[in-house]
């Protein structure tokens, strides 16, 4: 109880209402000043909140388990489950709330069309931390395959494992509200070889051992070109 306290005394931020959602996403359009044609009645928001789920949520409530006497191992797997517990209540507010504000833009006149969109995040390439340099770069993406099937959970990095277990949940709750999807998971997912980390060891330079994030140019210019397809 104790931990959950902390939690939700330190990271959790105040829920913002449909109409101040409504409000913002008005005056970041500037529609105040458009004109009455279709095309400049149109907002388009695409939402993801995966980023940083260790380091603000899981992260912590390990470790405060981990005080209270419980194992290592434990503590994690406890900080996961109660995590994950809170990502399902978030994305069913949060799907809601987008829902909200789309009803509110139709009553706006003329209405404004206004279309929310979850994109799914990429699976890490966290099997790279374990690759000498003579094994990188990876000669197929395909790779990826048998590292998700074969690779244990306690051996990814900052919890990046529970990324498609999120992914499913906001997935399923957007839809079910009325929202679109954009799947970048497989796609980019794939590309275990277009990460800083995928770089032979002497040729890295110094914090570019990521496996999360990608080079660029790379994969995230041809999810760019997803988002902006499925937003027009």
């Amino acid at each position: 109880d104790k931990c959950a306290a902390e939690f939700s005394a330190s990271q959790l931020q105040p829920e913002m209402s449909a109409d101040q959602m409504f409000k913002r996403l008005i005056s970041s359009k500037n529609l105040h000043d458009a004109t009455n044609s279709n095309e400049s009645r149109k907002i388009r928001v695409v939402y993801n909140a995966y980023a940083h789920m260790h380091l603000n949520i899981i992260g912590p409530l390990s470790e405060c388990y981990n005080r209270t006497g419980i194992s290592t191992g434990q503590s994690k797997a406890l900080a996961i489950r109660d995590a994950l517990t809170w990502w399902r209540r978030e994305v069913v507010g949060t799907a809601g709330l987008f829902q909200e504000v789309r009803n509110r833009a139709k009553l706006e006149l003329p209405p404004i069309d206004l279309r929310t969109f979850y994109r799914t995040s990429p699976g890490p390439a966290d099997q790279l931390r374990t690759m000498d340099g003579a094994s990188s770069p990876l000669s197929s993406p395909a790779a990826a395959l048998e590292y998700y099937f074969a690779t244990p959970s306690e051996k990814t990095e900052y919890s990046h494992h529970v990324y498609q277990t999120m992914n499913d949940m906001a997935a399923s709750t957007f839809s079910a509200f009325g929202h679109g999807i954009i799947d970048t998971e497989v796609m980019m997912g794939m590309r275990i070889d277009g990460h800083p980390a995928s770089v032979k060891g002497d040729q890295q330079e110094a914090g570019q051992s990521d496996t999360l994030h990608f080079c660029m140019p790379g994969a995230p210019d041809y999810a760019l070109d997803m988002v902006l397809r499925s937003t027009m």
